[in-house]
């Protein structure tokens, strides 16, 4: 079978392009870090208390869409294509910011989280397509510490500069990220729509891997929580749990790539729910206390490896024609689950206490090392 790996990838490229696919992407993502946890707290100043999840859960819904549709935009347009026009509204968009309409800021919200839906369906892809089928796991790995490891500084000094009243320079530094990843993006080697990919989000894409989708959806739920509110669980130790949190993560996301590989792709996940189960349950009990900061970097750890198992194990269970799928569905999952993190948490902030909501998110990650545990297809994975 001819794989999309040979479609795409010119020869005696395929290393430098992997480099400046992941080089780019990283980009891309840390952009979105700097604004992550900045724009709940701009706009929870200026519109009033729950509205930093529904900012945080229309950005997700609407990457959510883009997901759904990239499949179908690939038939069309190349990876490299649609990278490029999702970045205009990307460069752009953070600087609705400073304007006082609510309804437009949330619209410009919207816009921000499709173009970046583009890039997240685009980014394991482009991985994948320009990395050889014995080393994709270990890419995948490179991919998850490459997406996350802006987020150490980017976040936490996003954070920092709000409670500084320095807003305007949390936007500049998001729209700068963006437009210096397209001069990484352009050096990539031309790749040809359609040629990896099928119309629509494959079922068996799913089906096959929803015994470690399900449980990483609401791990990403619990995510969607603390990048919402651990800044205003706790305003003291804020910036430090967000940076310890964020080695955690791209630890976690690094470091489980190589241990699938030697190991069993399912011992990889029982460990990376059992820290992500810790972890969040010592950030509820830590409120505001100091340790919080060592309960995020556990919670960091145990995230980042669900999500690098996760990823792994949907790739390693498809063809290469449905590549386009597995992003989707992986990001799908991701996504999916931080929109709902973000948007339950706003509704429920109104019947409980911030240290509340995170005994419901540890509760939420006990589920999904339950429904794994009991889960036919995880059982069956090797």
């Amino acid at each position: 079978m001819r794989s999309g790996h040979d479609d795409v990838v010119v020869p005696g490229r395929s290393s430098r392009d992997l480099i400046a696919a992941l080089t780019a992407v990283g980009l891309a993502f840390t952009g979105t870090a700097t604004l992550g946890a900045a724009v709940p707290k701009l706009t929870e100043q200026q519109y009033g208390v729950g509205y930093g999840g529904i900012f945080v859960a229309a950005f997700m819904l609407s990457t959510v869409a883009a997901q759904l549709l990239m499949p179908s935009i690939l038939t069309v347009l190349s990876a490299k294509a649609s990278c490029l026009l999702a970045t205009t509204g990307l460069i752009c968009a953070p600087l609705v910011y400073l304007q006082p309409m609510m309804g437009v800021a949330l619209l410009v919200t919207a816009l921000r989280g499709f173009c970046f839906g583009v890039i997240t369906v685009d980014g394991p892809l482009l991985t994948a397509v320009h990395s050889t089928t014995a080393g994709r796991g270990r890419a995948m790995g490179i991919y998850g510490f490459a997406t996350t490891i802006g987020a150490v500084v980017a976040t936490p000094l996003g954070v920092s500069l709000v409670d500084d009243a320095h807003g305007l320079v949390v936007l500049m530094s998001g729209s700068l990220s963006f437009a210096a990843w397209v001069v990484c993006l352009t050096s990539l080697a031309p790749d040809r729509g359609g040629s990896h990919v099928r119309v629509g989000v494959s079922v068996m894409v799913i089906t096959r891997s929803r015994g470690y989708l399900v449980p990483f959806f609401l791990i990403a739920a619990a995510t969607g929580v603390t990048l919402s509110y651990v800044a205003l669980l706790t305003p003291t130790h804020a910036a430090a749990a967000l940076l310890v949190g964020g080695i955690g993560k791209s630890l976690g996301r690094f470091i489980v790539g190589p241990f699938a590989h030697r190991h069993r792709i399912r011992t990889a996940m029982y460990l990376a729910l059992s820290l992500s189960l810790v972890g969040q349950v010592a950030i509820a009990s830590a409120a505001d206390s100091v340790s919080v900061v060592p309960s995020a970097f556990v919670a960091g750890v145990g995230s980042g490896a669900v999500a690098s198992v996760a990823l792994i194990a949907t790739f390693a269970s498809s063809e290469d024609h449905e590549f386009a799928s597995c992003s989707t569905a992986w990001n799908l999952a991701f996504n999916g689950g931080m929109a709902m993190g973000a948007l339950g948490c706003a509704a429920v902030l109104f019947l409980t206490t911030y240290r509340g909501v995170f005994v419901l998110t540890a509760i939420l990650v006990a589920a999904g090392m339950f429904i794994f545990m009991f889960g036919r297809e995880a059982r069956q994975t090797p």
